[in-house]
């Protein structure tokens, strides 16, 4: 009895769903607003020469850069494991010498860091000339 029976709205419900011919987008009506539409600039192509990365860097400065990445990498590993090996393995005879290496080689870094930046400054100085050097001003008396 209440099984059977169906209403208009249920059939034209079936009729429009059942369509399989119809695109999603024809059967529900969207809830959001309208895509926006862009024009795109039109690009003209030119050629530049771009420059190849590093190409502005002198050779010892992008040597060492990478260089003390890779110490600096040695040595964040050694310091981050070489505990844990001490607190969870209870492993001093790993866990001692890897935290040292790490300590040695954050001083290596530093150690190298601070004499490049050393000898850029003794370059920039013996560019600039004698005067800048020394901070001799020629003052005039009134």
């Amino acid at each position: 009895m209440f099984g059977d029976e169906r209403g208009e709205d249920e059939e034209a419900d079936d009729e429009v769903y059942n369509d399989l011919s119809k695109e999603p987008d024809e059967l529900e009506p969207s809830l959001g607003p309208d895509l926006p539409e862009v024009e795109l600039p039109e690009i003209t192509e030119t050629k530049k020469e771009m420059p190849t990365p590093g190409e502005d860097i002198d050779r010892d400065t992008y040597s060492l850069f990478w260089r003390l990445v890779l110490v600096i990498d040695v040595a964040l590993f050694a310091v981050a494991v070489g505990p844990m090996f001490i607190y969870f393995e209870n492993d001093w005879s790993i866990g001692l010498p890897l935290f040292l290496l790490g300590l040695a080689s954050f001083g290596y870094a530093v150690s190298e860091y601070r004499s490049h930046q050393a000898s850029k400054a003794a370059e920039r100085e013996a560019e600039a000339g004698p005067t800048a050097a020394t901070g001799d001003d020629e003052s005039t008396d009134g």
